[in-house]
């Protein structure tokens, strides 16, 4: 009896910490095309996502609430990954995408130019390939290939992003837009299979 309520308790916790990361998904996303629609001058050639929340910045207070309120739940929902696992791997790199999520909230927070943002961006932007490449190591050899291989192409993804962002950063650019997504929207597609996945009551174990 005692198994079976456990059973549904964890049943529980997982569909609770997937309408997190559906809602935080909603909102991040949300927010990020309404501040676009509503930013003429924004070029995903020419411009920066910082731009868009940057001070001063029309709609600033649009796209910083999104990465804060949408980074709060998808940082729960994370969490949730790790709670739910039971094996080192997957527990340390859902921890660092966790870390990743809670970096989001930040950046929401501390808005360019003001000196935390670059240092809290750069960090979140090594923490998801990490954990993405982690994650899915650990799946591959845990025996969920499928799974396993996702995390690890979305882990590649984030790692040519981060070298794309390094050469265009390093030939005196500042059109980093298409770059910065490159790596953060791997993050983003990890967070969707895993709230597939719980929605269709699969683990993370």
């Amino acid at each position: 009896m005692n198994g079976v309520i456990h059973r549904y308790e964890r049943v529980f916790q997982r569909s609770t910490f997937a309408r997190f990361g559906a809602v935080g998904l909603l909102i991040v996303y949300g927010t990020l095309i309404s501040t676009i629609a509503l930013s003429p001058t924004f070029q995903w050639t020419g411009s920066a996502l910082s731009d868009l929340g940057a001070v001063g910045a029309d709609r600033s207070w649009l796209f910083n609430g999104g990465l804060i309120v949408g980074g709060a739940f998808l940082s729960l929902f994370a969490f949730g990954v790790f709670s739910n696992s039971e094996h080192w791997g997957k527990q340390v790199g859902s921890v660092l995408l966790t870390l990743a999520y809670v970096l989001s909230v930040f950046v929401g927070l501390f808005p360019y130019p003001q000196p935390q943002h670059t240092p809290i961006a750069l960090a979140q932007f090594v923490l998801i390939p990490v954990g993405l490449l982690t994650f899915g190591v650990e799946s591959v050899l845990r025996g969920a290939s499928g799974l396993g291989g996702i995390a690890l192409a979305l882990g590649t993804i984030a790692v040519a992003g981060n070298l794309w962002l390094f050469s265009v950063v390093s030939a005196g650019s500042e059109a980093i837009a298409l770059p910065e997504f490159a790596v953060v929207f791997p993050l983003d597609s990890w967070a969707m299979v895993m709230v597939w996945r719980q929605y269709h009551g699969k683990s993370a174990q």
